[in-house]
């Protein structure tokens, strides 16, 4: 087990190699210390492993892959039983974060210590990256959700 790891930022996928890059690309351009990229791979037949097994060689990421698809909801168990880090950022393999998103996540939890933080997320009109062409937001929040209180998390969602 890993020590000084503040968050484990937790990738499940399944046979999504190419958005899976590009996601691993968002996170690992800001990087910082005491964060780890965890990717947990659903038994992919797609070139999600060759992929991976590359990518492993320029980059610090743990990645395991499954010897058979166990579902959606026990690969995103699995990627918490990876996890080393005090907080857990689950992140879709096709998600893209914005920068200075780890950065902020990280001083958060340092600053506020909480249970819970749900940083404000776009969706875009197309298939292709396109910071330029963002939707409303799917939550749109005032400002940063960032508590202890279950019920004020949950209300929200």
């Amino acid at each position: 087990m890993k020590t000084n790891i503040i968050l484990t930022i937790a990738i499940p996928t399944y046979n999504r190699y190419e958005l899976l890059k590009k996601t691993l690309d968002s996170v690992m351009s800001q990087r910082i210390e005491g964060v780890e990229v965890v990717v947990s791979d659903n038994a992919s037949t797609d070139k999600t492993r060759d992929m991976m097994l590359e990518y492993c060689k320029e980059h610090d990421v743990v990645y395991s892959r499954n010897d058979e698809n166990l579902g959606m909801d026990k690969n995103f168990l699995r990627c918490l039983q990876l996890a080393n880090g005090e907080y857990v950022q689950l992140l879709s393999d096709d998600d893209i974060l914005l920068p200075g998103a780890v950065e902020k996540v990280v001083s958060l939890i340092k600053t506020e210590n909480p249970s819970y933080i749900n940083l404000n997320s776009f969706t875009y009109s197309t298939d292709i990256y396109n910071p330029n062409e963002k939707k409303p937001p799917r939550i749109a929040l005032e400002k940063d959700l960032v508590t202890s209180d279950k019920n004020i998390y949950m209300e929200l969602l």
